[in-house]
């Protein structure tokens, strides 16, 4: 209560005024996050204090405390009148939980405080950590699923011993599996193979302890569950053919089985009368069947307007074609054909431009190499016209005003790089072909080499020149580092700052041929690539320790410089119909291999990167756009 007395010449008067304070904030004042057995009383009060707008403490507020749940013991008082230095407190006798909360309300205002129980002896508490983990959430019923749980132990004790996991399939149980004790407070990844699944929408759980073995703090964590879509594939015999249809943003799929590989042209087309189907083509890789977002990572993928498609393969490799047809619009009546022929009237063309001379048996030398990789290249790409400014893509580069490329031209320049003795060569990828304004991005178009022209004799003196333009090719060919990126092979990249950095590139097909090759073994992560952030070097060569001599290691060593079927099926993943196997024979060091004797020269060869990346261009040619 306060007076307040005003006065105006000889008047005066009074009035008594009231306030009012209001609780503003409700804070913890002490009492929070303590631990003590279960069932027994917490050794310290819970005290909450009650605040004004302005900070200062409000006395005689009435405070209630209450369990959050019915697990959460009790308080009392459970009802405290906050004192003159705007306090309230109370004693909590815990409950049966390991965690467990009391809620502290003035009016509208709320506090929570929390303990947490012991048990003696300690018990476990194992719960589903998260979402479970599946290898692929749209599986085909020929497939199997690896279904992964992060589990963590969320008590004070672990189990006695190993304890069961168990897996559902639309709420039935269907396997289990036995996994080690976790510690508590510590995470395990429990992983259990399921599967073969019928078509349809699944509902796949996981549950720890389904028979109650063993005792724990809680039971209603022990489960998770995931949704996985199981589709339905129809098997396509070599030179035979379907007949279909689908509402519009239909998928159906197919695959065609080779039991050997056959030096033909497999071609795989969809024809109707109306309608817009289109087709997209893996091979040995079932990819998900999200069809814009993973349209340019497939191995083909034709999506003109209208149902008229058609996807070629050359040659005829052994394993499994995966086909999805996508129905982009309704289509009806339409046939699905794959055969096989003759090679294919369109082959691959290497173009080679010498824009520096070398003698007439260095000259021989690129040519025989650029004949190699052309005899092993099955498909061309499409044609056009390409403009350029001078020096675009690598010094000495000509200007390029409407050249014709078809289907890859590299540019060889001979010039001055860093003198005698260090690196040999810079090469890489200039221009990837793309196209409807850049929405996709395809195969290469146009690389460059320069070789050192302090080095060149030398390299021809030695006999390694051929080697040293195999590998330079096979850089500017779409070997590396921004080919890689865009198909998202590359992982754990040393550069710009990370040269520890455990890099690797991990491509389905490359990682099947490192395994072939001794890599079965391998410890870290695959297909290894050196690392230690050195432009041009890092991040586009296979690692040197692990490679040992195979040619597209970062230095040249040994007598002996295998071009492998690991670096082929690099290139095939790339996008191009190769013939992986004209592959030099090649084992990993170590792997039940020869180690070839080491030569003291090394000769380094840089990534064009190190100069300038690759230019995604359109080249001229028509594009049928699809809105």
């Amino acid at each position: 209560m306060a007076t307040l007395m005003a006065t105006a010449g000889q008047a005066s008067g009074t009035a008594s005024v009231t306030v009012v304070q209001t609780p503003a904030k409700l804070d913890v004042a002490s009492g929070n996050e303590q631990e003590a057995r279960l069932g027994t009383q917490l050794p310290e009060p819970l005290v909450v204090r009650v605040l004004e707008q302005t900070g200062g403490v409000i006395p005689g507020v009435v405070v209630t405390f209450g369990p959050a749940d019915e697990r959460s013991g009790s308080a009392d008082p459970t009802e405290v009148t906050t004192g003159a230095n705007g306090t309230a407190s109370t004693s909590w006798t815990l409950g049966d939980a390991r965690r467990q909360a009391m809620v502290a309300t003035a009016g509208e205002l709320t506090v929570r405080l929390e303990a947490t129980a012991t048990a003696d002896p300690p018990i476990p508490d194992y719960a589903i950590a998260g979402e479970l983990e599946a290898s692929r959430f749209d599986p085909l019923d020929t497939e199997t699923l690896e279904i992964s749980a992060h589990i963590a132990n969320l008590g004070d004790g672990r189990s006695t011993g190993p304890f069961t996991v168990g897996l559902t399939v639309d709420g039935v149980h269907t396997g289990v599996v036995q996994a080690d004790p976790i510690e508590p407070d510590d995470t395990a990844t429990v992983t259990i193979t399921a599967g073969p699944f019928e078509a349809g929408e699944r509902s796949i759980g996981v549950v720890i302890d389904p028979e109650l073995e063993f005792e724990e703090w809680d039971e209603e964590n022990n489960q998770g569950e995931a949704s996985v879509v199981v589709r339905q594939q129809q098997v396509i015999a070599l030179d035979d053919s379907v007949t279909l249809g689908g509402a519009a943003g239909s998928v159906q799929l197919f695959r065609v089985e080779v039991e050997e590989q056959l030096n033909q042209t497999l071609t795989v087309r969809l024809d109707g009368p109306g309608g817009d189907g289109d087709i997209f083509v893996d091979f040995n890789v079932h990819r998900p069947s999200s069809i814009v977002a993973e349209r340019t990572r497939r191995r083909c993928y034709s999506w003109n307007l209208g149902t008229g498609e058609i996807c070629q393969f050359y040659p005829v490799r052994e394993g499994t074609y995966y086909i999805l047809v996508h129905a982009f619009s309704a289509f009806g009546d339409a046939t699905l054909r794959v055969t096989t022929a003759e090679p294919p009237a369109e082959p691959f063309d290497l173009e080679v431009v010498m824009v520096d001379q070398g003698t007439a048996s260095q000259n021989a030398v690129i040519t025989h190499v650029a004949q190699r990789y052309e005899s092993m290249i099955g498909l061309g790409e499409f044609d056009g016209t390409l403009t350029l400014p001078a020096d675009a893509c690598a010094p000495g580069m000509p200007a390029l005003t409407s050249q014709a490329i078809d289907d890859v031209s590299i540019y060889v320049m001979i010039g001055e790089l860093d003198g005698v003795g260090n690196a040999v060569a810079m090469s890489g990828t200039c221009v990837l072909r793309t196209g409807d304004n850049g929405n996709w991005i395809g195969m290469p178009a146009l690389g460059t080499i320069v070789l050192d022209e302090a080095d060149i004799g030398q390299l021809e003196s030695d006999g390694v020149l051929e080697a040293v333009v195999t590998r330079e090719m096979a850089r500017a060919l779409g070997f590396g580092l921004d080919t890689w990126t865009r198909h998202g092979f590359l992982q754990n990249p040393s550069l710009p700052e990370e040269p520890d950095a455990d890099t690797r590139m991990n491509a389905a097909l490359v990682v099947a041929a490192f395994n072939a090759a001794g890599g079965q073994g391998y410890m870290g992560a695959k297909v290894p690539l050196e690392s230690g952030a050195i432009p041009g070097i890092s991040d586009v060569h296979w690692r040197e320790s692990v490679f040992g001599d195979e040619i597209m290691t970062p230095y040249l060593t040994g007598d002996s410089h295998p071009l492998s079927r690991i670096t082929l099926e690099a290139l095939y993943e790339v996008g191009y119909e190769l013939d992986v196997m004209m592959a030099d024979p090649f084992t990993l060091p170590g792997a039940g291999g020869v180690m070839a004797s080491r030569r003291l020269k090394r000769y380094p060869g840089i990534g064009l990167a190190a100069y300038r990346g690759p230019i995604p261009v359109e080249l001229v040619k028509g594009v049928v756009k699809k809105e």
